[in-house]
């Protein structure tokens, strides 16, 4: 769920930096298995609550 709110919508942050970087010519590419340990740290941090 955490990884798909990173990634899916059309305001994700992954897409707004994709698309920053797109302008200058740089495919930004992270594995999932990245946004899995993201959303673990935020889990256990309770980051966003």
């Amino acid at each position: 769920m955490l990884v798909r709110i990173m990634i899916e919508p059309r305001s994700a942050i992954f897409r707004q930096f994709a698309e920053i970087l797109r302008e200058d010519g740089i495919k930004l590419s992270i594995a999932r298995i990245v946004f899995e340990q993201i959303a673990e740290l935020a889990m256990e941090y309770k980051a966003g609550t």
